[in-house]
Parts: structure tokens; sequence; C-alpha cells
């Protein structure tokens, strides 16, 4: 095998190991405490052997004194103390402690390190909360100073680009919805077809499920305007932290020519949006 196979192995399962680290360790823990069980049971045989040669070694012995002495009193015995039994026996169960405690150590160390790294996503969530607020706060204080109309200019060159990008074929692409009016919703990148009186009914209809269970995601709005979920819909959404969702609507035209209205909202969805601070 070439070095630098080798290396590119050795990066892999370097890899592998830092980003599954808890769940190989608690995966190896649960399997040892498997093993132990297994290890207990087979060596339980072999020590009841062991400790049955003691029993009689020592009954031996007692006979031994009885016959050379007649005051002696021989009473034979049926099993060793607690003490006696551990020590003729204990190193059978010996690879079994040893993996006992093996399990345990790496359970407690993936436990460990789930702990940790649940305490690093909450800082880095609370990082990331904290950067959006000022994000809006930032959006917000540009519209005071610039005013509405050069900052909608300006939000219409950004969803010019977003929807050069997301261009796509109209004439072989099955569009939902049967309005009047073409859309292209910024959000998750979907075309439709519907009026501005339908979206905005839409939206009252999810601020006001927003006002009495506090969150609403992406999806239930796709659900709404009868467009189909995904992935993202689920892990976007609206808290009545941010305030109200309020729609944007850009008239602009496709590449192809095309008229075509860009849907935005003045607060962007955002992740984790049922954690409510």
């Amino acid at each position: 095998m070439k070095i630098g196979n080798f290396n590119g192995i050795i990066k892999l399962v370097q890899s592998i190991a830092t980003k599954h680290g808890p769940e190989i360790l608690i995966g190896l823990g649960i399997a040892g405490m498997g093993t132990t069980v297994v290890l207990s049971v087979k060596a339980t045989p072999k020590a009841l052997l062991i400790i049955d040669d003691a029993i009689n070694e020592k009954n031996d012995i007692e006979l031994e004194i009885a016959n050379e002495n007649e005051d002696y009193i021989y009473n034979p015995i049926d099993k060793l103390t607690v003490m006696e039994t551990t020590k003729v026996c204990w190193k059978c169960y010996l690879p079994a402690v040893i993996t006992g405690v093996t399990s345990v150590v790496c359970i407690i160390g993936g436990t460990t390190m789930n702990l940790r790294r649940n305490a690093a996503l909450a800082t880095a969530y609370k990082i990331s909360e904290t950067a959006i607020k000022e994000l809006q706060e930032y959006k917000d204080k540009v519209v005071d100073t610039i005013g509405e109309e050069k900052n909608q200019e300006i939000e219409n060159k950004i969803n010019k680009e977003h929807l050069d990008r997301a261009a796509v074929d109209l004439d072989s692409t099955t569009i939902s919805g049967t309005g009047p009016v073409l859309y292209f919703e910024k959000m998750g990148g979907q075309w439709f077809k519907s009026d501005k009186e339908t979206v905005r009914e839409v939206i009252n209809n999810l601020n006001n499920t927003m006002n009495t269970e506090m969150y609403v995601s992406l999806n239930d709005f796709y659900a709404d305007m009868g467009l189909a979920n995904t992935i993202a819909g689920d892990s976007l959404g609206w808290n009545t932290n941010q305030g109200m969702i309020e729609p944007r609507f850009s008239s602009m035209v496709t590449k192809t020519g095309i008229p075509v209205v860009v849907l935005t909202t003045r607060i962007e969805p955002r992740v984790d949006y049922g954690k409510l601070y």
C-alpha cells in the first residue's frame, strides 16, 4: 500500500472518530456490557469447580488433623466464606471485570462528549440568534438611513440575482397554482402561480396561527399555498419573538423575458424557530 493511500485512510478514520465519537464509545460500551455477561457465564462453571476443589482440600486438611488428634472434632464444611471464595476464584472473573469496567468508562466517556457537544451547540445557537437579531436591527437602521425607496432598489438587485441563478425552463417545468401571476419565492426557490391577495391571506392566516401556537414553519406556508413540502421547510420558520411575517413583492423579468413576482419576507425564516428564548 502506498504511503499516500495509508495517510488518507488514517485521516478518514480520524474524521469518522471525531464526528461520531460519542456514538462509537456508547456503542462499544453497550457491546462490552453484553460481552461482560457472556464472560461471566462462561467463567462460572470453572469457578464452581475451583470452589469445590478448595472445599475438598480444606475438608481433607481438617480430616488429617482429626486423625492425628483424637481430641479434635472433625466438622466438614460444604461452602467457603465470602473472603475465601473471592480468594480462590477471582482470577476466573478477571476478564469479565476488565471488560465491564472498560464498558462503563466508554459509556461515561461517550455521554460526557455528548453533553459537551450539546453545550457547545447551545452556545452556538445562542450566538447565531444574537447575530440574526443584530442583522435585522442593522437592516432596519439601513432603511431608516437611506429610506424605504432606496432600500427597495437594493433588495430588487439582490432578488434579481437570486432569480437569475434559479432560472429554469418554465415551459417544461410544472408550476403549481392557478393564479394569473407567476411567483418565485426566494425562501425555498419554488415557482407557483397565484395573486397578491391570496398570498397575503395565507400569510395573515399563518400570523394568526403563530399568535396561538407561537411559531410556524416554512412548510406550513407551502402547505397553505398548495406547494410541495421540502426538507428545509421543516427546519426553517418564524416565531413570535421575531414579530409577524410581512411579505415583500418585487416585480421582475426573467432572462427569457417572462414577468415574475419575487416573494420574500421582511424577516427571513430562521433555523430552530421552535426554540423560544
